[in-house]
């Protein structure tokens, strides 16, 4: 043991006399590790925001969602007499299909305008039914819910998203305040919790679901924004193509994931045959496109992995380059250790021990600034980053190997010195 201090000890010593060298050895391992971090750390932060965003959606939810048509297409669908997706299809999905637990429809309004006071943010004002909260399994985090009753008689009621209502009220209550919408009045009656995954992340990069962002949403009852706002006929369309497609999305709920397949094609089947065969809606199944990102970051992560670990052989091929000549310097050490007693394997111990040294310091070095550029791309890019602790032993416990497995021929050559031969080089 203390032979063992004494040659980490003198190891230390020497590359301390040999600062500017012993650094720019260091330079690969330090970079390999970094990378195979910040990599590893990038990956899993997507994976973990994709995994959120399908609990948004829902495990066992499809989403199916009306498709705008050109100006043919919706010629045709209007001469079939199909109305694009409606309230009516929701019911009757629900009323044939027994596996169908609840149905959410939805209406996005985009071109309404939002006011409170002088203030106009920037909001998604949806139409949604009863249904929807348990669906989406949204949380009010003040205040209720759209309900039954609002539907039922046109109630001019909404519920706010977290980020609308600290745009427009600050720290004073938002329930019960009134904010106009198109010149009409609405009565906040509640706010959403917080989802925790923003449209533009990561989750939405990988998982190829488009999606608006839900903390800005204003929901109000499906009845009144079908049946109290005008609707916009724009130039060169006929009232019956602007009456196209009157909901905008879907969210289906079914019994279990084990029937999501059954139930898509179903649905499938029902919307076209209810919409004369017209391709104007599109059906997502968040668990499916769950599956096919996983495996996405899975072939990314290896990849990534494997590209940097270039670092790493680069940097254990400089290790051994520089260990070869730090032999050659020390020939003559090696002769008069040999001379006064140290056997080739206590010589063979102090080269590989000496290697372990560089990369040790340098997977500690490579660790910190692994933390350092995955810190640095969720601040800048806004792409959430997650470090695991199997991840920082990975690439330390490869780095440790790179120095004893490059350093262990440098050290065999210095151990299989001749003792006369040594002693009487120059």
């Amino acid at each position: 043991m203390l032979l063992f201090i004494e040659i980490l000890t003198d190891g230390i010593i020497n590359f301390w006399h040999n600062k500017l060298r012993t650094f720019l050895t260091m330079l690969g391992i330090i970079f390999g590790v970094a990378a195979v971090i910040a990599m590893l750390a990038i990956g899993n932060g997507a994976k973990i925001e994709t995994v959120k965003q399908i609990e948004m959606f829902g495990a066992t939810n499809i989403l199916v969602r009306a498709v705008k048509l050109n100006s043919d297409k919706m010629d045709d669908a209007v001469r079939r007499l199909s109305e694009g997706l409606s309230i009516e299809d929701a019911e009757y999905i629900k009323a044939v299909l027994p596996f169908v637990v609840n149905i959410a429809p939805q209406v996005e309004m985009p071109d309404v305008k939002v006011k409170y006071n002088s203030l106009e943010p920037k909001a998604n004002v949806v139409g949604i039914d009863e249904n929807f909260q348990g669906v989406m399994h949204s949380k009010i985090q003040e205040g209720r819910f759209i309900d039954a009753d609002d539907i039922k008689i046109f109630r001019r009621v909404c519920v706010i998203g977290p980020k609308i209502r600290k745009e427009l009220f600050f720290n004073e209550p938002a329930i019960n305040s009134i904010i106009r919408i198109d010149n009409q009045q609405f009565t906040v009656v509640g706010v959403t919790a917080g989802r925790g995954v923003e449209k533009g992340s990561a989750a939405e990069q990988k998982v190829q679901i488009k999606t608006r962002d839900v903390e800005s949403d204003i929901y109000i009852p499906i009845t009144v924004a079908q049946k109290k706002f005008p609707l916009t006929v724009r130039q060169g369309e006929s009232f019956s193509k602007a009456l196209y497609n009157r909901v905008s999305d879907m969210s289906i709920e079914v019994k279990s994931t084990d029937c999501l397949a059954f139930a898509k094609t179903s649905i499938t089947s029902i919307l076209k045959r209810r919409h004369a065969g017209t391709d104007d809606f599109e059906i997502i199944v968040p668990l499916e496109v769950l599956e096919q990102s996983k495996k996405a970051v899975e072939i990314f992560n290896l990849v990534m992995v494997l590209i940097a670990s270039l670092s790493l052989i680069v940097g254990g091929i400089g290790i051994m380059n520089i260990m070869l000549a730090t032999v050659t310097e020390r020939t003559r050490e090696i002769g008069i250790r040999r001379a006064i007693g140290a056997t080739p394997f206590v010589i063979l111990v102090q080269f590989v021990a000496e290697a372990t040294i560089i990369s040790v310091f340098g997977g500690l070095i490579g660790i910190f600034l692994g933390f350092g550029i995955s810190y640095g791309v969720s601040v800048y890019t806004g792409w959430s980053t997650y470090t695991t602790f199997w991840s920082v032993m990975l690439s330390f416990s490869f780095s440790v190997f790179t120095g004893v497995f490059f350093g262990y021929y440098p050290a065999y050559k210095a151990s299989s010195k001749d003792i006369i031969d040594a002693l009487r080089y120059e």
